[in-house]
């Protein structure tokens, strides 16, 4: 019997498609990418407080905490495991950025393990090490904003290992009973666990389910197991939810809410006949590949639905790409050497994952926090000092003008008072101990909420009567109708760019107790 190749490439035949059962030790090479994701992990522990939607999912859970109604007294936009993830974040840790970062640490280094568990099998050594480092990169250093705790970099974990599951299955039979039908409820749930994070999940639950119903090493009984368990989960979360909050809360929080949102970002006619084309060309090279023994093709189509999505978006997110990283680099290394070995029908699948990888590109990777950590941490092994959060001003300046707004609050005796945050960060509500008085923290949200009306917002804010209103530069510019309850009603207090805070007239500080409203 001549020898088998090295690895797997794309669409290569060969009788048994893998290259063994599970090995019992790690692998050499997989010490080398864990160590990498470790490393470029370490400066995401002493970040400060900057990112905006960190803040957002923060005061929600914390108003969970406190023992408010998911969506009709706590209100998001996201399902509801997002919110109880950071709240057990919040119990923890308390208002820690290195907390909220261990969540993302755990489902970043869930996700390398599945990459290499499928590297393993699909892949010669050189290669398997190459990717699952290109991977611990990627995900280790924040090119894709992986390490905050934003719904893509969560779901990470559970969905990678959901894909880990279904190629391994496509990758080779097992004889364990466990395995024969462990495998497709384990991982619809763990799409179901990914689904309950962001509603973008959707797209690998379809995807996997595709690959699954074309592949004739599945039965249906497998595709129907790995069906019943996500929506199972689904159904879980969601029921729940509905008996709570209502039918159409729910619906507006986790559908209707993105319909305007989508509509702003949109590709246009142009870009939208692009992503059809991409996927129909993906679905005829996965309906000519789906009897190619080895796995590959499943990742490419798997790789191709989540770029579809950062696509489809449209938006300048880098965090938008992390849930394809994965999928993307171990279909790119199952590219065979030279790449025009591969076979004929394999060119769909590849040019509909180009044509959407090109689109997805819009999300871009964030270069300036790259270059940002890597001074920053230079700087503190340099001088064998623990990073100090003000060396990440270069990063986001409200992280430094947070910090004093809050610090300036509790000194004058404002903590827990009265407060509107005016702004889309809302960092200041959890730093200052401040409840949140609106339906919602980020005041974009509120707009939108108000029907796209600030005059509306600041009617609300005008109702509540706060004693104090942290207002920032560019939120003040954009919905502007503020400035008139501020002009009459209120005096500039501090100035800490780009927040400005205002006080009620005739308050006299420091105040002996905070007023609430």
């Amino acid at each position: 019997m001549s020898a088998l190749p090295a690895y797997v490439p794309l669409e290569a035949e060969r009788p048994e498609p893998v290259r063994g059962e599970a090995r019992r030790r790690p692998p050499r090479w997989l010490w080398p990418a864990l160590g990498l994701f470790v490393l470029c992990r370490i400066p995401s522990f002493y970040e400060p407080h900057w990112y905006t939607d960190e803040a957002g999912y923060a005061t929600v859970a914390r108003m969970v905490l406190h023992g408010l109604d998911l969506y009709s007294q706590a209100w998001t936009n996201k399902p509801p495991l997002q919110i109880w993830t950071v709240a057990l974040a919040l119990k923890l840790f308390g208002i820690s950025e290195a907390g909220l970062h261990l969540l993302t640490f755990a489902s970043g280094l869930a996700a390398l393990l599945a990459v290499a568990w499928m590297a393993g099998r699909l892949l010669d050594p050189l290669r398997a090490g190459l990717a699952t480092a290109a991977f611990a990169l990627a995900v280790g250093l924040p090119w894709f904003e992986a390490e905050v705790a934003v719904p893509e970099s969560l779901l990470l974990g559970p969905a990678t290992w959901a894909g880990a599951l279904v190629v391994a299955r496509l990758a080779a039979p097992r004889r364990s009973r466990w395995w024969r039908w462990g495998w497709a409820p384990v991982a619809g749930a763990l799409v179901g666990a990914a689904g309950a994070y962001q509603q973008t999940e959707l797209a690998d639950a379809l995807a996997l389910g595709l690959v699954l119903l074309l592949s004739p090493r599945v039965s249906r009984r497998e595709l129907g197991l790995y069906l019943s368990a996500a929506l199972g989960v689904t159904a879980a979360w969601l029921l729940p939810s509905v008996a709570i909050a209502g039918a159409e809360m729910v619906r507006f929080s986790l559908a209707g809410f993105y319909v305007d949102y989508a509509a702003a970002s949109s590709p246009g006619l142009v870009g939208d006949a692009l992503c059809a084309i991409a996927a129909l060309a993906v679905l005829v090279g996965a309906v000519l590949s789906r009897r190619s023994t080895s796995p590959a093709w499943a990742i490419w189509v798997w790789a191709a639905a989540d770029l579809g999505v950062a696509a489809i978006a449209h938006r300048p997110y880098p965090h938008f790409l992390t849930p394809a990283l994965a999928p993307s680099i171990l279909a790119l290394a199952s590219v065979p050497l030279p790449p025009w070995r591969l076979p004929l029908r394999a060119l769909p699948l590849v040019a509909g994952m180009v044509l959407v990888a090109l689109m997805a590109g819009v999300s871009g990777v964030n270069q300036k926090a790259v270059f940002n950590y890597g001074v920053w941490y230079w700087r503190a092994v340099s001088s064998g000092q623990l990073p100090r959060s003000e060396w990440l001003a270069n990063l986001d300046d409200r992280a430094p003008a947070d910090r004093a707004v809050a610090d300036w609050l509790r000194a004058q005796g404002l903590e827990g008072t009265c407060a509107v945050v005016w702004s889309s960060d809302a960092w200041p509500y959890l730093l200052a101990g401040m409840p949140v008085q609106l339906p919602t923290a980020p005041i974009y949200n509120d707009v939108v909420l108000s029907g796209g009306s600030d005059q509306a917002v600041t009617d609300q804010v005008r109702a509540l009567h706060p004693t104090v209103i942290v207002v920032s530069v560019d939120a003040a510019a954009q919905w502007p109708s503020i400035q008139v309850l501020l002009d009459h009603q209120y005096q500039l207090a501090l100035a800490s760019y780009p927040d400005l805070v205002y006080v009620r007239r005739g308050l006299q500080l420091p105040a002996t107790a905070p007023e609430v409203c």
